[in-house]
Formats: C-alpha cells, structure tokens, sequence
C-alpha cells in the first residue's frame, strides 16, 4: 500500500467532509411549502389614455421640480385640484403661466413665489385646457 502523507489525508477528509454537508444542504434546502396560498397583490388600476396623456405631460413638463406625493422645488402636486377648488380657472391660469401671473401681482402667485424661496416655474403657454385636465387627472390617480 502508498504510503499516503498525513497533510493530503486531511485535506482529503477535509474536502469529503464539506462535499456531504453540501449535498445535505442542498437535499433538504428547498423553500417550505406555505400552508395558506400566498396572497397576490391586485393588479394595479388600467391606465387609460388620459392617464397616459397626463403623465407624459408631467414627466416632460413637471417632473424636474414637483413631485406627486412630496415637496421637491416646488410644491407636492397631491390635492391641488382641492386646494384651489372653485378656482379651476386660477389654476389653469397659474400651470400655465405662472410667472406672467407673478410679474402681474396676484396675491395666490406670489404667496406661492415666496413660500418656495422665489423659484419660478417655467411658464408652458402652448398647454391647453385639455392637457391641464389630463394632468390634473393623472395627478389624482397617482396620489397615494
């Protein structure tokens, strides 16, 4: 019989030792079976082209400074349809042409001007009625 030299037998053991206790992790390592089906979350709500429209107008016109849920530069878009309720018109007007309304004095655009440490929003004239409501509407329907 070779005469083997102690330090080879030992890695040797060493080696077969670590192969089994692989092989028993592994036999006895699949994810346990739940007694109850997992719960799947509902799928979100569809988004329909309006939807559509009003977020692409936010993440091309609105996004760099507003966020949907939290202040950024500029105020936090959630509940601005609440906020300037029956003021549909002042609102659209303000989207619109926020600086225009500033240089003019109106007391809501400049209130806003200095609560925001006189950041300007950049004044969209081209977005018409129908592209603020589809703005509004997708900020409303993506409030948390």
């Amino acid at each position: 019989m070779m005469n083997v030299p102690v330090r080879i037998r030992l890695m040797a053991g060493y080696a077969g030792a670590l192969f089994c206790f692989v092989l028993v992790l592994t036999a006895c390592g699949g994810s346990p079976q739940p007694s109850q089906p997992a719960q799947v979350a509902p799928p979100p709500p569809a988004k329909d082209a309006r939807y559509l429209r009003g977020e692409d107008t936010y993440k091309t016109k609105c996004a760099v400074c507003h966020r949907v849920n939290q202040k950024l530069v500029g105020p936090a878009l959630a509940g601005v349809r609440e906020r300037y309720a029956g003021e549909e018109q002042w609102l659209f007007a303000y989207i619109r042409n926020a600086p225009q309304m500033i240089k003019e004095g109106d007391p809501k655009a400049v209130a806003l001007f200095e609560e925001y440490n006189k950041a300007l929003m950049t004044a969209y004239p081209d977005l018409t009625d129908a592209e603020i409501a589809d703005l509004l509407y997708y900020i409303e329907e993506a409030t948390e």
